[in-house]
């Protein structure tokens, strides 16, 4: 059977992702469903997979990951990154002992790409969008005397222009003529830029050039009820005002089996952990150090740095956030990971601070040297004179604004999806696995017999994943239920057996010289003790909605 091939020579569009999906079922039949959660608000449906070996159990009955991309329109980069994850699963399956198990026992909920329309103006427009296309209602009154987007030079790209000012910010560096510098105090003299987006002035009467507000303002991912506020920019009319919004929480709602949930953007290069708006202080302890945990291990396999989204990546609140959606209302150990880091590729080493935001211009520098040396200089226009219509001679260049400032240049895309695709099956394996150790049968007397029954959690995550979930009471415990052909003389048909906790417990271990919870707190035996009325048939059905669910069948012969 030929593989699956994804190609890194361009971003896929929506027709190409719906093929990709297609060929998908129709190679693997066994191991893919095709799916979609609803349609976006021009009417595209959000197509998504089911990844799980069917006949090892249903979908509903394994633990789940829910994977997606794409929910800002330019990040496209992260449509890739999960149709590389679809590649790898299928075409390694059978092949790959790690992937052959996270197929066999966990199910991979996969959307590519849950903005469409975003996307599709993204693609195929010179523009550039946060989100949904839904357009600003007094955009056209907001724009009189602004300067709005506009490709000028016919490129196909709305770049930047930079226009000689004697009240200018920014000068010419004197390390390399392409890059501008913010000016410094005592530069009195020579020759100063302004920088603006290319674009047109709406009835322009001359003094200050003002930006247009954004055509598209709308950001879903500011939609979701989670501290939702309405003054926050961009969050939409009221919480999930958005059709994609609802549907993407819809599916989560109806599949109680997703313990995790992995949401990629771009770009910085950080693994994002919740929350957006509350510190780690005011968080259930052992959540924020499954985050750290599980945190670490993508750092070592990304290179990314793993922080808190308020207190290491932004600053102040941010509300209507999805995964800080999924975890306060969910419970589910949800990541954002913001793909492509142009440094990290241009060779830059060395703790990050995503709240140090200011210029540096060794960073350009470092930059600049990416492009000529591995990107044969495309990446970066030079600054060429354009005759602006109204603002006379100006200069059009920079950088490429999709495909290097917000997505991976092409020949650096495939290594993103690898490194990636590889953080997310460890992410898929730290769910818990309730798996039954022993059933034993043993015969107590004419047609009495005592059935024992062990089950352990074999994930490193507890089964109700995190502390949030059972706070909120979205998660049931674990059960074991007995039914057939006997009459129950000890026990309870349905035996509540609580929570059990996985490895990550662990770290509270060895070094109490064998006296660690950690086995006691793993494992639980149920014993019935039944007398067998016609066949003696039984059947046993253990498990919980995040763990997994097993039925066993017996006979007391």
């Amino acid at each position: 059977m030929t593989e699956l091939k994804l190609t890194y020579d361009h971003y896929y569009t929506y027709a190409e992702i719906e093929s990709f999906l297609d060929l998908a079922v129709a190679k693997h039949p066994n191991l893919v469903e095709k799916i979609s959660i609803g349609q976006s608000q021009e009417g595209r449906e959000i197509w998504g997979l089911i990844i799980t070996n069917k006949e090892t159990g249903k979908h509903q009955d394994k633990p789940a990951i829910y994977v997606d991309g794409n929910i800002h329109a330019g990040e496209v980069t992260t449509s890739h990154v999960c149709l590389y994850t679809i590649q790898e699963l299928l075409n390694k399956y059978g092949q790959d002992e790690e992937t052959t198990y996270l197929i066999d026992h966990r199910t991979w909920y996969i959307l590519p790409r849950v903005n469409p329309d975003g996307a599709e103006l993204y693609l195929n427009s010179p523009f550039m969008l946060r989100s949904v296309t839904r357009e600003n209602p007094d955009w056209a009154e907001r724009i009189d005397g602004a300067l709005y987007p506009e490709d000028l030079d016919g490129d196909g790209l709305v770049r930047f222009m930079r226009v000689k000012d004697e009240r200018g910010i920014f000068k010419v560096s004197d390390q390399d003529e392409r890059l501008l510098v913010p000016r410094q105090p005592g530069d009195f003299t020579g020759t100063f830029y302004n920088i603006y987006l290319e674009g047109l002035i709406h009835n322009y009467q001359g003094g200050p050039i003002t930006a247009a507000p954004d055509r598209w303002n709308q950001d879903m991912n500011r939609n979701f009820p989670s501290g939702w506020q309405p003054t926050q920019g961009g969050g939409g009319a009221f919480p999930l005002s958005e059709p994609e919004a609802v549907q993407m929480v819809q599916f989560i709602q109806d599949h109680p089996n997703i313990g995790a949930l992995q949401a990629y953007h771009t770009m910085s290069g950080a693994i994002l952990r919740p929350s957006g708006n509350t510190p780690d202080k005011s968080l259930p302890r052992a959540d924020v150090q499954a985050y750290k945990e599980l945190g670490r291990i993508g750092e070592e396999i990304t290179g990314y740095p793993c922080v808190s989204i308020l207190e290491g990546f932004i600053g102040n609140p941010i509300y209507g956030v999805f995964v800080d959606w999924s975890y306060e209302h969910r419970g589910l150990l949800g990541l954002s990971t913001e793909l492509w880091d142009p440094l990290q590729q241009a060779g830059k080493t060395g703790k990050k601070n995503f709240l140090d935001r200011v210029f540096n211009e060794e960073d350009e520098l470092l930059k600049l040297k990416l492009n000529d040396e591995k990107l044969n200089s495309e990446a970066f226009m030079p600054w060429t004179p354009f005759n602006h219509p109204q603002l006379g001679e100006v200069e059009i260049g920079g950088w490429h604004p999709k495909y290097f400032a917000q997505n991976p240049w092409f020949s650096l895309l495939e290594d993103e999806c690898v490194r990636n695709h590889a953080f997310c099956l460890k992410h898929v394996a730290a769910l818990p696995e309730l798996v039954v150790e022993k059933v034993e049968v043993e015969k107590e007397g004419k047609d009495i017999y005592q059935i024992t029954l062990d089950i352990a959690n074999a994930g490193w995550l507890p089964t109700n994943v995190t502390a949030k979930a059972v706070e909120l009471k979205v998660v049931d415990s674990v059960k074991a239920e007995i039914k057939g052909d006997f009459q129950l003389i000890k026990g309870q048909a349905i035996e509540d057996l609580g929570q059990l906790d996985g490895f990550i417990s662990a770290r509270e271990g060895w070094y109490t010289f064998g006296r660690s919870r950690l086995q006691r707190t793993m494992r639980k035996r149920i014993k019935w003790l039944v007398r067998k009325t016609d066949q003696g048939n039984v059947t046993i059905t253990v498990g919980s909605a995040r763990a997994g669910r097993k039925e066993l069948t017996l006979n007391l012969d």
